[in-house]
């Protein structure tokens, strides 16, 4: 199938659907919540906002509340439904979502990797008689992530089920080929069920259009400090720990340096703590949660993330679409983002002595960050834009139905 990516698609609208239309194709996706949270989130929400109308019709089902962008999906016309949960362990859960996919003849299941929406969706598929599924990973593995935290018997449960229900998936989608690589080598999933679906983002909202020193008075930023940012939630994963260890030897060789760390989460007090023992009260700001992502970024001199695991993270292309030089711990499938030394620099995780002097390279050669910021720039417009994206599972879901009518 052919596709056209030359023209972006405007914002799903069920009313702009016609109405003598042939049938569409009918998926139901099922996740927790669909909150303004984190990369995940909004990578579903601009899938099931930009699909095709006139060939696709999503179903956004919430095991419990829709949350603000779900909300969002609801005001434009997308059928929704929400609170599909009472107690997480009772199977009449299952129930209650097949009686949903009956009622809307649903052609697809989509779901996305949590354990609880991977277990409930697929046997909840399998009584309604779905006809396919898709399995959608945004992340390595939970519990690799998580692991030291889970008490056993979870681990153990997870892990079975993982290896039960994972196979009978009809499509998988990895978000790189080392993350296909990856499911296909632990996961015990045939290759030929895997497709590689890039994340996506909306590349014209970060497109360098206001003057940096414009951007940090609307802040209320210095203007005559160089800036590096990182835009993370604080988890653990994430490892501000080590931004914070890298900005205390940036400051020795760039003391006109300000570092600001823009999320929030559970680590905040412990990155707090970890400052004022650093010294480097006077050069890192909390910046909270930012709600206006491109304008924080068009601030910055520099990008950076340093987190220990990842699988595609959307901030390292938000960055390289606002045209900024990213520095990045070489882990997950950042590599398929940043061509090291070429769009970006990778470093291994843990190594902040290399970590600092690649991002005082750039502070110092403010030509040398150009050339990589317009390289990554490029990249990111012409192989992670939000309609690559969209139109790669618009394809995915079409080829699912031919074949499912082509077999009968």
């Amino acid at each position: 199938m052919q596709i056209d990516d030359s023209q972006p698609r405007p914002p799903y609208n069920l009313h702009d659907a016609k109405v003598d239309a042939p049938r569409k194709t009918k998926v139901v996706f099922v996740q927790h919540s669909l909150p303004r949270a984190g990369g995940a989130e909004q990578v579903l929400y601009d899938l099931i906002s930009r699909l095709d109308q006139q060939t696709i019709e999503p179903v956004l089902c919430c095991l419990y509340e829709l949350g603000e962008l779900g909300q969002r999906l609801k005001d434009s016309g997308c059928k929704t439904h929400e609170h599909l949960v009472t107690q997480k362990l009772d199977p009449r859960n299952i129930g209650r979502i097949a009686k949903i996919l009956k009622q809307e003849n649903a052609d697809i299941l989509y779901v996305t990797d949590a354990f609880h929406n991977m277990v409930v969706g697929r046997l909840a598929a399998y009584f309604a008689g779905t006809t396919k599924t898709v399995l959608a990973f945004h992340s390595f593995d939970t519990v690799l992530r998580d692991g030291d935290k889970m008490p056993f018997a979870r681990r153990l449960v997870q892990g079975s089920a993982d290896r039960m229900l994972h196979p009978t998936y009809h499509r998988v989608i990895a978000l790189a080929e080392g993350h296909k690589e990856y499911l296909a080598s632990t996961k015990k999933i045939a290759e030929e069920k895997i497709a590689v679906v890039h994340n996506g983002i909306d590349h014209h909202r970060f497109c360098v259009t206001r003057d940096k020193s414009e951007a940090r008075t609307k802040l209320g930023l210095p203007t005559d400090k160089q800036i590096v940012g990182i835009v993370a939630a604080l988890r653990p994963w994430k490892s501000h720990d080590k931004f914070l260890e890298s900005a205390s030897k940036i400051a020795k060789e760039a003391p006109n340096t300000l570092f600001l760390i823009a999320g929030q989460g559970k680590e905040r007090e412990n990155l707090v703590t970890l400052t004022k023992k650093l010294g480097l009260e006077k050069n890192v700001q909390f910046m909270g949660q930012v709600s206006d992502v491109p304008t924080f970024l068009q601030s910055l001199d520099i990008s950076v993330l340093t987190s220990f695991h990842e699988a595609f993270p959307l901030s390292l292309l938000e960055s390289m679409s606002s045209g900024l030089p990213v520095v990045s711990t070489d882990v997950g499938s950042v590599n398929e983002i940043i061509d090291d030394s070429v769009t970006g620099y990778l470093v291994p995780f843990g190594d902040t002595d290399l970590f600092a002097q690649k991002v005082v390279s750039l502070l110092q050669n403010g030509e040398l960050a150009k050339q990589l910021g317009d390289a990554g720039r490029k990249k990111v417009e012409d192989m992670f834009t939000v309609d690559h994206m969209v139109h790669r599972m618009e394809t995915i879901f079409h080829d699912l139905v031919a074949s499912d009518r082509e077999s009968r």
